[in-house]
């Protein structure tokens, strides 16, 4: 005989950063006079145990791709309970579960700058401005260069829509002195 119902939890689904988390789909059989019902709870933390886990969600009825409506977090658990038809001798049958997220865009980070006078001798005065930058989003990353003079505050556009780390600055385009170049990633 079946058993009236019966409870699955899922264990953690990893996001890899804070996500907002979005649908559950189940690819089920569900006969008539049975239920699927699904709540859901998410957290920062991998251990089902950790108290600063969201409370779970209100269980609602699955038939089609049901909302996940727990908080933004990295992890979230969904649990299932399924309800029989004893009489009829139905019950659920899942065969396939996915969660949906999606991770918020990242700022990229500009990691190190380093502008030198260029080795090849016959451009003595072209200054090789070189940087590292990362983006956990992994995006195309496109650069805008600035520069000034050192104890001055504005900055004066070098060159915008860059999409390589490098480049090379013509240094007797400004006056003598010591300047400071900012490198801008978006």
């Amino acid at each position: 005989t079946f058993a009236a119902s019966g409870t699955y939890e899922s264990p953690m689904i990893d996001a890899g950063q804070p996500a907002q988390w979005g649908k559950l789909q189940i690819e089920a059989d569900i006969p008539d006079g049975c239920l699927v019902l699904m709540a859901c709870r998410s957290g920062n933390v991998e251990d089902p145990n950790d108290a600063t886990l969201s409370a779970w969600s209100h269980e609602t009825a699955v038939t089609k791709a049901t909302e996940l409506d727990c908080p933004v977090g990295r992890f979230s658990q969904y649990r299932l309970t399924l309800t029989a038809d004893p009489e009829g001798g139905k019950t659920p049958e899942i065969r396939e579960v996915t969660a949906a997220h999606v991770v918020p865009n990242l700022a990229p980070n500009v990691l190190a700058v380093k502008a030198e006078r260029s080795r090849d001798k016959k451009t003595p005065s072209v200054i090789d401005i070189s940087f590292v930058a990362k983006d956990d989003n992994k995006d195309d990353l496109e650069f805008t260069l600035q520069f000034r003079r050192t104890g001055r505050t504005t900055w004066i556009p070098l060159k915008d829509e860059l999409d390589k780390p490098r480049f090379q600055w013509n240094g007797q385009t400004v006056e003598d002195g010591r300047y400071e170049v900012r490198v801008i990633a978006s």
